[in-house]
């Protein structure tokens, strides 16, 4: 039996023991074995050494994990989206700086158990390059609307099913992702997330079946615009796009807006008022011209008529309705037989059927002035024998000039071909500051031959 004098003696020894180890502990700041944080043993560990040991351990089974809508899942390790973390050491050195305020004592007790908050963030660049090769990302299966087949020639018209796949709005299940680890969290569901793509419009839609019903009939349209060599032909493929279905009457209903669209685009086949003009003139140089003359389609009447023959179904060919009109559908629309007036070589020629059968040379308007002739295609609405041509009133109640002609052959408002007895010589550079009023000054005997040749309706084509 030990005396109580020796196990006093025991006790101090062991006491004396505790505090010198304790007082290492303590002077090197490391946790008293047995210290427990998170769950993990930490004794004998620094600060930093604690702090990485419980990062390392807090990381290696950390996955993040994606509920798909066919319930499976989807698991990223936390290596994959470059996961780090960090326990917070304000937390640790205070469980210290307890243990040392205490005295501290070895053992395992709940004493010993801690719990610190531990830090985390991530790579988003690895997340994207994790997310980009994920298969439920990367090969995702169309969801698709019902729709109506394309047109093939000989062959109804009719409805592909829709189909449900698995597709989704892919930025917006990245930055879900994303979001979810910045808020700490390691699951997301993408059922609860509305980011799927959906079927809207589905076989059975009534609109669709008509729609079906209308390009099936639409499908005999059958209208051909001609002018000359110029055609546009009206069919299926032309007007699919506007067909909206079928009225009360089973008519075809086509998109108003859409089909005044392709009608101007109809127009810009055969119109050429305000179109460019090239050709070769009498003094054998390229001439371009832009003029308000030619053919221009009247739309308001041709939007009418077109659509009742595309409701109709019959087969239709015809030219177009017309605003204006030329004398040819060729390019030089104002045909081959008409009257050129070439004001940079101050010429004027005469063809006939392609041919040049009277020319002579001219004085056109005086450029200093500001009456320069106007370019343009007009045609003679007037043949006039001893005509007295007059200027604007003045004030005084005279008239600017008053000038009697022999032949007179207006074709542009107060402008015309006549001659000019008054003038000694023709050509040359007379008009730059000795021009007309804006007329064609011819020589008499000129004038006299042309006057023979041209009708009222005759082309007048003038240009620089």
């Amino acid at each position: 039996m030990v005396s109580l004098n020796l196990a006093r003696k025991i006790a101090v020894g062991i006491a004396l023991l505790q505090l010198t180890a304790f007082s290492a502990f303590a002077e090197e700041r490391v946790f008293i074995p047995g210290t427990n944080v998170n769950g993990f043993h930490v004794g004998g560990m620094t600060v930093d050494e604690a702090d990485a040991f419980l990062s390392e351990q807090e990381s290696v089974a950390d996955t993040f994990s994606i509920k798909l809508n066919d319930g499976n899942y989807v698991h990223i390790d936390g290596k994959d989206y470059g996961l780090t973390k960090s326990a917070d050491k304000n937390e640790l050195n205070s469980i210290i700086d307890a243990q040392i305020a205490n005295g501290g004592s070895f053992g395992m007790g709940a004493e010993w158990k801690n719990e610190v908050h531990v830090n985390s963030s991530f790579d988003e660049g690895k997340l994207d390059e994790t997310l980009s090769q994920l298969d439920f990302l990367v090969n995702q299966d169309k969801t698709t609307d019902a729709y109506i087949s394309d047109y093939v020639e000989g062959q109804p018209f009719y409805i592909v099913p829709e189909h449900q796949g698995n597709s989704l709005d892919t930025e917006r299940v990245k930055t879900e992702i994303k979001n979810a680890l910045s808020r700490g969290e390691r699951f997301i569901d993408l059922n609860t997330l509305d980011v799927y793509d959906k079927i809207n419009i589905y076989s059975s839609d009534a609109g669709l079946q008509k729609k079906v019903e209308a390009l099936n009939q639409a499908s005999k349209v059958d209208v051909t615009l001609t002018a000359g060599s110029k055609e546009f032909k009206i069919g299926i493929n032309e007007i699919k796009d506007m067909v909206i279905g079928l009225d009360e009457n089973g008519r075809l209903l086509l998109d108003d807006v859409a089909f005044s669209e392709f009608l101007k685009s109809v127009a810009g086949t055969f119109n050429t008022t305000g179109t460019e003009r090239v050709f070769t003139g009498g003094a054998g140089r390229e001439v371009r011209l832009v003029s308000n003359y030619g053919w221009e389609m009247d739309l308001e009447k041709e939007l009418i008529q077109l659509k009742e023959d595309i409701i109709n179904g019959q087969p239709v060919r015809r030219e177009p309705i017309w605003k204006k009109q030329a004398k040819s559908y060729e390019a030089m629309d104002w045909g081959t037989t008409y009257v050129e007036v070439d004001m940079a070589s101050q010429h004027v020629y005469y063809f006939q059927d392609g041919n040049i059968v009277w020319d002579a040379p001219c004085v056109t308007g005086n450029v200093e002035r500001g009456d320069a002739t106007p370019e343009g295609i007009y045609s003679i609405y007037s043949k006039e024998t001893d005509r007295v041509l007059r200027g604007k009133l003045l004030p005084n109640g005279k008239r600017e000039y008053e000038t009697p002609v022999k032949y007179w052959m207006p074709f542009n408002g107060g402008v015309g071909l006549h001659d000019a007895s008054w003038r000694g010589s023709f050509g040359g550079n007379i008009y730059q500051n000795n021009g007309s009023h804006g007329c064609i000054n011819l020589p008499p005997k000129s004038a006299a031959k042309l006057y023979e040749l041209v009708s009222v309706g005759t082309i007048v084509v003038c240009h620089n």
